[in-house]
């Protein structure tokens, strides 16, 4: 289980919690970094251990030992646990970090500590391996943010989504490192509310970290891939999977995508001529509001199209605002109506003569 569920799911009511998550979320970035692991666990969680040592040092200091030549000073750093609970938090971090692998460096401190306050115990193996570290922490997918493109494409999982961010909306790496990264947000703190269904729901409906309806379908079907891939093992996990799948299914039908997660392209394209006067068409039906999203708000001009071109294929207006600026300054916008209003009628009346 990693860590942050672990304190989630059993720690919440402590009153270190909040003290515990902000450990937790200092160390993630840290995990693969032996160095910078040790140097926080110093800093950060030793208060308590400087005080002994400065304690013993002034003990012997007074007695005018021969190893304390000079008087001792207490080390301290900014923003450390204070040495009255400092142990404790150690204690509770060994017991919320010791099934997760990912922070085997920070293991190798705590499970020290932890043999030599249960000597009687058989020791347990704290001793770090970093391909399990990099193994777990692939497989977690919580090491976020980051600032390269390149730093999400080292596996062939993302890879394969990269490729398909970039057919279906994204265009620049500014935009794709964005998108990995509220997606790795989403992947994270979805976890944290295994077990708990409507919170889940909630959680999903209330999401607005995505430009729309299109990047949030493709943001959570990477999560429940990710939770099918990943995380098999775990059932509660699994049932996260299948609440989101139902969750996406209403959005799925808006944007034309099936249960795969792709288009459903019918290869259609426009005939000459017609697509300034579709742009222009669809452009007055969603500004009289013809269009609702699935929340119940009315849907924008992008939206709109994106909506269009996803249900039909890729009919390239996804952006119609230079059809409609075309079409207003050479005097088109109104006449387009006005012509379409009339063929439609003469084809009526066309019709009508024939059935009768």
């Amino acid at each position: 289980m990693r860590a942050k569920e672990k304190l989630y799911l059993q720690y919440q009511e402590s009153i270190h919690f909040e003290t515990l998550l902000g450990i937790l979320n200092d160390l993630l970035p840290l995990r693969e970094n032996k160095s910078a692991t040790d140097e926080y666990y110093e800093k950060k969680l030793s208060a308590d251990l400087h005080l002994q040592e400065f304690l013993y040092l002034q003990e012997l200091y007074e007695k005018r030992s021969v190893y304390v030549e000079s008087k001792p000073k207490l080390t301290t750093y900014s923003g450390e646990i204070q040495e009255d609970i400092s142990r404790q938090i150690r204690g509770l971090l060994f017991e919320i970090i010791k099934e997760d692998e990912s922070f085997g460096y920070l293991m190798l401190h705590l499970g020290t500590e932890y043999n030599s306050l249960h000597k009687e115990a058989i020791p347990i193996d704290c001793y770090p391996n970093s391909t399990k570290i990099k193994e777990a922490i692939s497989r977690q997918r919580d090491d976020y943010p980051k600032a390269s493109l390149d730093d999400y494409l080292d596996d062939d999982f993302n890879y394969q989504w990269y490729k398909t961010f970039e057919k279906e909306f994204l265009e620049s790496e500014n935009e794709v490192c964005s998108f990995f990264n509220a997606i790795y947000k989403t992947y994270d703190q979805i976890r944290l509310l295994k077990g708990k269904t409507l919170k889940i729901r909630e959680y999903y409906q209330n999401d607005n970290d995505y430009n729309d309806e299109m990047h949030k379908y493709y943001a959570y079907q990477y999560i429940i891939k990710s939770l099918e891939k990943f995380e098999s093992s775990d059932s509660i996990l699994l049932r996260v999977a299948d609440i989101l799948k139902d969750c996406l299914s209403e959005i799925a039908i808006v944007l034309g995508i099936n249960s795969e997660g792709e288009g459903t392209n019918h290869s259609l394209r426009f005939a000459d001529g017609w697509k300034e006067k579709v742009c222009v068409i669809m452009h007055v039906m969603q500004k009289l509001g013809a269009f609702e999203r699935a929340d119940g708000n009315k849907a924008t001009q992008k939206q709109v199209m994106e909506h269009l071109s996803a249900t039909f294929g890729n009919l390239d207006i996804k952006d119609p605002s230079p059809f409609i600026a075309n079409a207003r300054s050479n005097n088109r916008y109104e006449r387009h109506i006005e012509e379409l209003l009339k063929k439609a009628t003469e084809e009526d009346l066309k019709s009508n003569n024939r059935t009768q």
